[in-house]
């Protein structure tokens, strides 16, 4: 269900917005500066970011362990747990 436009205050000043009404604006400390208005309502989160990425997947199956770069440690100990190396 869609809502309507946002009420708040908004600084004359330097811009900034606050939902309360103040006497002095948090962001610049102007005095008297903030008057009512309203923010239109924004969209669902994918049409205000934009379509998500493509993402790519991989079962385990198809997962080879020679794709795996290992770093050895110079630790033969730590390298044989981490099975050859970071």
């Amino acid at each position: 269900m869609p809502r309507g436009p946002k009420s708040g205050y908004l600084c004359e000043s330097c811009g900034a917005r606050t939902p309360a009404p103040m006497g002095r604006c948090p962001s610049c400390g102007a005095w008297g500066t903030l008057v009512a208005s309203t923010v239109p309502e924004a969209g669902p989160a994918s049409t205000r970011r934009g379509a998500p990425e493509a993402v790519t997947t991989t079962t385990l199956d198809a997962a080879s362990e020679h794709d795996l770069v290992r770093i050895p440690s110079g630790d033969g100990e730590v390298d044989r747990v981490l099975g050859g190396g970071w």
